[in-house]
């Protein structure tokens, strides 16, 4: 949530600061325009996080909240594994109309279930753990 929080804040200024809030509000953003901004939130979260994922297994939100992604196993997670596996398929799902959102949800409701592993974490073979010393 506080990755969503600070990548929601920055794009909204970007996309007011571009001119592309007022279109988005009364809904005559057109598809082209739309995936453009899509790959602008997916740069501009790989800016925000890229590198303490890569080194850390974090992003700023997992370290503000001492905790980190690793292989269902324990082992280390890459970057690619990271960013490709666990994150991108989620978020291309949720630009599908009208299911999108709500296969986000049933993503994000997978936590409550026995293993604490939502549906991204399951196809990039990922879960969040307690970092050490908290």
């Amino acid at each position: 949530m506080v990755d969503g929080v600070l990548l929601t804040f920055f794009f909204l200024v970007l996309m007011k600061l571009s001119g592309s809030y007022a279109a988005v509000r009364d809904g005559s953003l057109s598809l082209g325009t739309q995936l453009l901004w899509s790959a602008v939130s997916f740069s501009l979260w790989f800016v925000m996080n890229g590198y303490y994922l890569h080194t850390r297994g974090q992003s700023v939100g997992k370290i503000a909240m001492k905790i980190k992604i690793v292989r269902a196993d324990g082992t280390r997670a890459d970057l690619f594994r990271l960013t490709f596996m666990r994150m991108l398929p989620v978020q291309l799902v949720t630009l599908i109309p009208a299911v999108g959102g709500l296969l986000n949800l049933v993503d994000a409701l997978f936590i409550f279930g026995a293993e604490r592993r939502c549906v991204h974490d399951l196809i990039a073979d990922t879960k969040v753990v307690q970092v050490a010393g908290r």
